[in-house]
């Protein structure tokens, strides 16, 4: 199992700081979650994209936000019957290998996971991702994380934080960053993450102001829809 500090070292090996990663690729230049959208970031300048992955009932990690399609939730569905009426959604291996045809840019999955369904979806997902460079994982569900560590993924692993409480659950996860909203986000908390080891890559920064102060704060990454707002965080 990858390290938390391995995991830190290879999200802090970046030399231009802070680490920018295109939110859905970059969608307020193309339909996000698509190839275009992933490309366009990428083009842009930015470090990598982080991506939502659901695992469909014939085993295919597709790229997309939301749970529920058109013809009922993703995990119900083949990936033909997926693409049949969302054409645009790209397998998760596509993803990764536009993404490495660029170099040394990176790939943050967003696994997202059903009640229940979390372990195994993690399970398959550490398949998928063992062996490979530059890829780390996050995920909301504190399960999936640990069945990522156990599996041996290879990947550095974060945990998305959206309210407080969850935070609390930070020292009981084999993570190597925590991913939290930027409304959670003070100096204080981050020199207390940093103090535990943990990279601090912060979502969803959409504003020019809010890219600088956070910054100032020391975070390790910005996620965010606009490539232009967070290179201007860089300077």
């Amino acid at each position: 199992m990858l390290s938390a500090y391995e995991g830190r070292k290879m999200l802090s090996a970046n030399t231009r700081r802070p680490l920018l990663i295109g939110h859905r690729g970059a969608p307020s230049l193309a339909k996000e979650n698509s190839l275009a959208s992933f490309r366009r970031a990428l083009e842009e300048g930015l470090d990598g994209v982080e991506l939502d992955v659901h695992l469909t009932k014939d085993g295919i990690f597709a790229v997309r936000h939301d749970f529920e399609t058109p013809l009922g939730p993703v995990w119900q569905l083949g990936f033909d019957e997926l693409i049949a009426v969302e054409p645009q959604t790209p397998r998760l291996e596509e993803v990764l290998e536009l993404v490495a045809a660029f170099g040394d840019r990176f790939v943050n999955v967003d696994l997202k996971s059903i009640p229940g369904m979390g372990g195994l979806q993690a399970l398959a997902l550490a398949r998928v991702l063992r062996g490979r460079d530059r890829v780390w994982v996050s995920s909301f569900d504190p399960t999936a994380l640990l069945v990522l560590a156990r599996a041996r993924a290879g990947v550095p692993l974060a945990f998305l934080v959206a309210e407080d409480e969850s935070a609390s659950l930070v020292d009981c996860l084999p993570i190597a960053a925590i991913h939290p909203h930027y409304s959670l986000v003070s100096a204080e908390r981050v020199k207390s993450w940093h103090s535990r080891g943990l990279a601090v890559v912060v979502w969803t920064v959409n504003a020019p102001e809010l890219a600088q102060r956070l910054v100032g704060m020391g975070v390790d990454g910005l996620i965010g829809d606009h490539p232009y707002v967070l290179l201007g965080a860089r300077g």
